[in-house]
């Protein structure tokens, strides 16, 4: 029997409609745990953030993102829209923790300095209510982005906080941020951007040249609780664990020549006998200040106050139930600079201090934070004077501020971590010239943020002795 032409068409279509695609439901896919959720959706081979949510679907936060946001150093603008995925999303499971990982190839013809591959990663663990993301571009040799934003997405929601190294607060329940202290974050007109300064690419792990993205955080807290509840509740689970910490500075005792050892151990069997011992306490750490440095060197001890160094001084605390800690501004700050610049250490092109992110100066100063603790077996450092600014040539970094400033803070974080390896129980105190951001945390156990003086007491200022 023959149907109709018409009513065979009818037929037809009436079979196929379930396997055709549906434009009114778009393909999304969700990295979810029982506590939170990010949903993001096919935009014509772009995978965009659309919501943030609890797992339960309330406290959702609507978006229109972009992704992320490059900037070249020629002034090229281009975001995520300017690549389209290689393939389908694939989640990745390991213990505790699982992600989503996109992989975007170029969508058109793009700058030669254009990244030629990104990798997109949003990370999940399971007993989080954060959700963490970070970029791979893969570059050519020699290339560079200008300004890299992890995220850029808009929201009706209203915005606060951002700036340097700071959250940005959305909407009641949602933080965002990037895990950086050198972060640019903000919020302008309801878009919202997570932004870092990488500069060059350097060679990875993986041998090819690349750009390593900040890894972003998006996070709530528990049901009800105000934002900055929330926020210091996610801080605790990445901060430095919380320790007390008992030190004496010199700075408001003894100076230059008269840093000897007869002195400090005089001072620090005062402090036993009048407080310490009275009140059954223990002081944790004594620290000489500026004045126990060789000018002329890259921090060593001045051979007329330590002949044999710093361990002599180190085995008398230790013996009366203390032990050593040190001053040392890491970028050489109160140092003879012009010495060394004649030895070949890099300095700015303006500020009396070095470049801790150059080459020559770089493998000094790691030596010579290997040679102090070793001596000293180091409680405490105090890390003065964090100026971590350069824009000159040739120094491992584009000759920007911006640029050289984000070395300088990634070369400070990894001696850093390199004290912390060398002496698991150090206590790292970043002072002067710090910022606010609370993700200076994960690497130092306080910041100190005044930059202009302290309290204490100093005999100079006493009658009959000077002004």
């Amino acid at each position: 029997m023959r149907f109709p032409i018409p009513v065979f068409l009818l037929a037809l279509c009436v079979f196929l409609w379930p396997r055709m695609p549906a434009s009114a439901a778009p393909e999304r896919v969700a990295l979810k745990n029982r506590h939170v959720m990010r949903v993001l959706e096919n935009v014509d081979g772009l995978w965009r953030t659309v919501r943030f949510a609890r797992a339960d679907g309330s406290d959702a936060l609507e978006a229109r993102s972009d992704e992320a946001g490059i900037l070249l150093m020629d002034g090229t603008s281009l975001s995520l829209a300017d690549y389209r995925a290689e393939k389908a999303p694939r989640f990745l499971k390991t213990t505790g923790q699982q992600s989503l990982v996109i992989e975007y190839v170029p969508r058109r013809s793009l700058p030669a300095s254009a990244p030629r591959r990104i990798r997109a990663e949003y990370l999940l663990r399971d007993r989080d209510p954060y959700i963490r993301k970070s970029l791979i571009l893969t570059m050519g040799e020699g290339r560079a982005v200008d300004r890299l934003e992890v995220e850029r997405f808009r929201t009706q929601a209203e915005c606060d906080r951002g700036g340097r190294g700071e959250p940005v607060f959305v909407g009641p329940s949602w933080f965002f941020g990037l895990e950086y202290p050198g972060s640019e974050t903000s919020h302008r007109e309801g878009q919202v951007a997570l932004t870092h300064f990488p500069g060059l690419a350097k060679r990875d792990s993986a041998g090819q040249w690349a750009i390593h993205s900040r890894t972003s955080v998006a996070g709530v807290g528990r049901r009800g609780d105000p934002l900055a509840l929330a926020f210091r509740d996610y801080l605790e689970t990445i901060r430095r664990p919380r320790r007390n910490l008992l030190p004496y500075n010199s700075w408001y005792d003894w100076h230059g020549d008269d840093l000897t050892i007869p002195n400090l151990i005089s001072t620090f069997e005062a402090f036993r006998q009048n407080l310490l011992l009275p009140y059954r306490m223990k002081m944790d750490a004594f620290v000489p200040d500026d004045g126990w440095q060789d000018y002329d060197s890259i921090w060593i001890p001045r051979a007329n106050l330590y002949p044999k160094g710093l361990e002599p001084l180190r085995r008398m605390l230790e013996a009366k139930g203390t032990r050593l800690g040190i001053w040392m501004p890491l970028n050489g700050t109160n140092l003879n600079i012009e010495w060394g610049v004649r030895q070949g250490y890099e300095k700015p092109g303006q500020g009396n201090f070095y470049c801790l992110a150059a080459p020559h100066y770089n493998r000094a100063i790691r030596e010579a934070t290997r040679q102090l603790i070793s001596q000293g077996r180091l409680a405490y450092y105090k890390h003065d004077f964090n100026h971590l600014q350069c824009s000159a040539e040739g120094h491992g970094h584009l000759p920007t501020a911006r640029h050289g400033h984000e070395a300088n803070l990634d070369a400070k974080l990894e001696l850093l971590a390199y004290q912390r390896r060398l002496q698991p129980d150090v206590f790292l105190n970043i002072t002067s010239f710090a910022w606010y951001s609370p993700w200076w945390l994960q690497h130092a156990n306080s910041i100190w943020m005044n930059a202009e003086g302290g309290t204490g007491f100093n005999t100079s200022f006493l009658p009959g002795n000077g002004p």
